[in-house]
């Protein structure tokens, strides 16, 4: 018996043979699964591109526009859908948009974009075996987010829709521009 809902078990491994199955092995369990379709039929990433970027980035109560780096990447799939992703640059964006490319690329070339689980799963044990962050990290967040793009605009659905559409709000924060404030009352 197979307890496989979407052909993806944290901790199980996936393998697209040359039919178009994938073998699954959980807890013991082998099985082949056919491979899930999903609207629009099967799409494979053809091609990632990765470039580091300068952005003006204003702030509330600061004078000036705070420099900041990020690293974009753009994801493309056979049949011509492009997505987009960003993640910081603020520490090493040329390695990240290198190792988008040379290193990630290679691991994910083929794979359906929608298969997000699937993709982390794969770059993880191929790029990322003993749990560093930084550079992977950043890189697999860009790629992450760029696979969303894809999955959004082929069906035609918003990325919380995607999720479930469970609120049509979320919880935000911000991650830069602390620094740059003089002292702590400016920010109150």
């Amino acid at each position: 018996i197979c307890l496989f809902d979407s052909g993806y078990v944290p901790g199980s491994r996936i393998i697209s043979d040359e039919n178009g199955w994938r073998r699954g092995q959980a807890a013991g369990v082998n099985s082949l699964l056919p491979r899930q379709s999903s609207p629009g039929g099967f799409v494979k990433i053809k091609s990632i591109k990765a470039g580091v970027h300068r952005l003006a980035v204003t702030v509330p109560l600061l004078k000036e526009p705070i420099n900041r780096r990020i690293v974009s990447c753009e994801v493309e799939t056979d049949d011509g859908h492009v997505g987009y992703g960003l993640t910081g640059g603020a520490y090493l964006p040329q390695a990240i948009a290198t190792a988008i490319e040379k290193e990630f690329f290679p691991v994910v070339k083929d794979m359906d974009p929608r298969d997000t689980e699937a993709i982390h799963e794969k770059v993880w044990w191929k790029l990322n075996q003993r749990s560093m962050t930084g550079v992977v990290s950043s890189s697999l967040s860009a790629i992450d987010i760029a696979c969303w793009d894809i999955h959004g605009k082929a069906t035609g659905r918003t990325i919380a829709q995607l999720l479930g559409g469970a609120r049509d709000w979320a919880h935000t924060y911000c991650t830069f521009g602390f620094t740059e404030y003089e002292d702590r009352e400016q920010l109150v």
